[in-house]
């Protein structure tokens, strides 16, 4: 009994370290900025091909693109920021949990993206 105890104890002290790690300060204003950053990114193309372009570069279905264009439209912020947030708020919509998830994890790939490779999203050719 005590040996178990302190095997549950040391595992979730184990936890409470990686969770406090991953969210700490310095982490949580890093990815600020990033998500920042994407407010000051305009889609100045045509948001249709913009999302072709995403739907291309990271595979997603015919439905997943006029999910994530649909919300991309509705939510009306054609910038690098309303991008991301069109990709996560279509992830609520997706029944399958793990295509979900995949879509919350390319919400946070996008933020990531260099200058190039949102050029390329903002001003598809």
């Amino acid at each position: 009994d005590d040996t178990l105890r302190a095997d549950d104890k040391a595992f979730f002290l184990k936890v409470r370290d990686v969770v406090q790690a991953a969210v700490s300060d310095a982490t949580f204003r890093q990815t600020a900025q990033k998500l920042q950053k994407t407010l000051g990114i305009r889609l100045t193309g045509d948001p249709v091909k913009t999302v072709e372009v995403l739907a291309q570069r990271f595979t997603l279905n015919d439905d997943e693109r006029s999910g994530v264009l649909r919300h991309l439209i509705e939510d009306g912020q054609l910038s690098g920021y309303g991008l991301v947030n069109a990709v996560t708020h279509y992830s609520q919509a997706v029944e399958n949990y793990d295509r979900a998830t995949e879509f919350e994890a390319l919400g946070g790939r996008l933020i990531e993206l260099t200058a190039q490779e949102w050029k390329g999203l903002a001003e598809p050719a």
